[in-house]
């Protein structure tokens, strides 16, 4: 059925129920995956309606700004993932050895069984069991761990030949997250950063399995997992870009400095922009850009 526009236009009728209306921008139509945002609004009251429908659209606004404002897959990020993942590895596995039970623990356990044991009917098998099973665990955590590592690693390999990116997707995502980028789901660009993301993981496996024989010494030998020469460039958010602060600044103009003045500063902040990124965020300016752009500091003194 055919919507029926109502004098908001964001706002539509289907028979006597509304409707909250949002097209989405055509640059945006391949990333969001649809043209128009619709949402049943909940009542046939045309004024109940119009209450309703402001927080809708705005959250679908928030959505369309967030999006926007993302970028596709570069070069120098597909150089970082794959170490951005792996760098994590001594961490995440020092945690995981420091949680397991230790000999003491094991020990106390066992003191504490042999203590108990008089309440135990022996002739139980699931008495027995119940009363032994902790320290069963505790003493075979290391070993249970190792395995899970090797299993994870052997569907890891599985999963490079045949494409498949379920133990690291999730991986993708965070990492599109934290670096405001665009990897629409099944295209080329995930498969290519899902395959490396599963070469640093078994790089990363591989150092806990020499550190199951004590050997804290390794180093990937896979050629992708290696430091990145260059970083990730981060985005500054809408509204807290270098250009917006300053017209910001330039329409408040606190001290009353002349328009040449202030002309002149647009001027190197253009020329600073052009050579860090017209979206480098303010608090990423440190020494490096500082020096490059001390025209720019100079000119807003």
């Amino acid at each position: 059925m055919v919507f029926k526009l109502a004098r908001i236009s964001y706002l539509t009728r289907r028979g006597s129920s509304y409707y909250a209306r949002l097209r989405v921008p055509a640059e945006l139509v391949a990333i969001v995956g649809r043209s128009e945002f619709t949402k049943a609004l909940g009542t046939k009251d045309e004024n109940e309606a119009k209450r309703r429908l402001w927080p809708v659209i705005e959250r679908w606004r928030a959505q369309l700004d967030d999006v926007s404002r993302r970028r596709t897959l570069s070069e120098d990020d597909r150089a970082a993932a794959p170490w951005s993942h792996y760098e994590g590895t001594p961490d995440r596995d020092d945690a995981s050895r420091a949680a397991r039970p230790t000999q003491t623990d094991i020990d106390a356990a066992t003191r504490s069984l042999f203590a108990n044991a008089g309440t135990i009917d022996a002739s139980d098998p699931l008495a027995m069991l119940d009363a032994t099973i902790e320290v069963m665990a505790m003493q075979s955590a290391g070993a249970l761990d190792a395995a899970r590592r090797q299993a994870k690693a052997a569907d890891l390999r599985k999963h490079l030949v045949s494409g498949e990116l379920a133990l690291v997707r999730h991986e993708i995502d965070e990492f599109a997250r934290k670096h405001d980028l665009i990897i629409p789901r099944g295209s080329p660009e995930e498969a290519e950063l899902g395959r490396r993301m599963i070469r640093a993981e078994i790089e990363a496996l591989e150092r806990t399995f020499e550190r199951d024989r004590g050997d804290y010494g390794g180093t990937p030998r896979d050629p992708i997992v290696k430091p990145a020469t260059t970083q990730v460039r981060e985005r500054a958010k809408p509204g807290e870009t270098i250009p917006e602060l300053f017209e910001a600044y330039a329409r408040d103009n606190p001290k009353g400095i002349a328009a040449d003045t202030l002309n002149q500063a647009r001027r190197d902040i253009g020329t600073f922009l052009d050579l860090h990124g017209r979206t480098l965020p303010v608090r990423r300016i440190d020494a490096r850009p500082f020096v490059n752009g001390r025209r720019f500091f100079a000119s807003i003194r």
